[in-house]
């Protein structure tokens, strides 16, 4: 190859890198799925490194939108084309950091598919993929600086599945350990908007997503956060609208978004309705440990239909 071929090569992949990173940093996940897809499967004379660094681009992005199923289906394609196994072996790391990167990945796809609900099972993919990551970013390797911002990606992940957990100063000192980092990815700062709002400041919450929502470019996010910051501030009805309009854009949302509205519901008293959400919910959650969850829930909600109708029998009786 010519020394001007050469040159216009690296031009070109350095343009898709920093292409690439633009889409990650502006939490751009259905392009960059699809950009990822479009470079893997019409790309001429992928060399298998680059198969393998679209791969998991491809698969972190279903991960980030909850589409698992299709994320399942794209390992058993890699698996039968190219031979990828999705189980990391201890010395893949240092013969190939991209298919330890994929295995992760894999990995993850399964966790989510499963009923696991300990909260140590469900951080222990994260956390590996961390150390993973910080290793390669000491490498020299062409794509480092793409997966360092990953880094902020699973930080996110992390505090949301800590916040589940309710383990408050977990996450307070990991937020903390960002900010000192000056992190300025999207999902990052929607992680920590989240935390604000769990820990309930409402005023830098406020001021924090006045700068924050211009930046947020998914729909189904900005009607998803801008309903949790209405739902703190009390303004039920607002945040129920927001949550509606996120489960239209993106369905994937719709069973967390159902339980949202069932509990804004239950806070402006309207059982009934409540109790109907719940019970959607119930046939959509694949969760057994949330259907157990969601009955006692729609128990309690008859419970309170039957005290309210007794109560108004005995009010027409007396």
């Amino acid at each position: 190859m010519s020394k001007l071929a050469s040159s216009t090569a690296d031009s070109k992949n350095q343009r898709e890198e920093h292409n690439l990173m633009s889409l990650l940093q502006n939490g751009s996940w259905k392009e960059l799925y699809r950009k990822a897809e479009e470079l893997l499967v019409s790309g001429n004379n992928v060399d298998m490194d680059k198969a393998c660094f679209f791969a998991c681009l491809m698969l972190a992005s279903l991960l980030k939108m909850g589409k698992l199923e299709l994320a399942r289906k794209w390992l058993n394609s890699w698996k039968e084309q190219y031979g990828w196994e999705d189980i990391p072996s201890d010395k893949m790391l240092t013969v190939s950091p991209l298919r330890t990167q994929y295995c992760l990945l894999a990995m993850e796809v399964a966790f989510r598919q499963s009923s696991e609900t300990n909260v140590n099972s469900r951080l222990q993919p994260y956390f590996q993929l961390r150390s993973l990551i910080e290793e390669i970013s000491q490498l020299e390797y062409s794509q480092s600086k793409v997966w360092l911002l990953f880094l902020d990606t699973l930080e996110s992940c992390i505090i949301s599945h800590l916040l589940e957990a309710n383990r408050l100063e977990a996450v307070l000192e990991l937020a903390k350990n960002n900010l000192e980092r000056k992190v300025q990815d999207v999902s990052r700062q929607l992680a920590f908007f989240r935390l604000l709002l769990y820990i309930g400041d409402l005023e830098q919450a406020s001021l924090f997503w006045s700068m924050l929502e211009p930046r947020v470019k998914e729909d189904s996010e900005r009607h998803l956060h801008r309903g949790l910051l209405y739902a703190s501030q009390s303004r039920i009805e607002d945040a129920i609208d927001e949550w509606e309009a996120a489960a239209l854009f993106d369905q994937s949302y719709e069973t967390i978004l159902t339980n949202n509205i069932a509990v804004g519901y239950l806070l402006q008293e309207r059982v009934f309705e409540a109790m109907e959400k719940m019970e959607h919910t119930f046939h959509k959650s694949p969760f057994h440990a949330w259907k157990e969850d969601l009955i006692k829930h729609i128990c309690i909600c008859y419970d309170m239909l039957l005290a309210n109708a007794q109560e108004r029998k005995s009010s027409i009786q007396n």
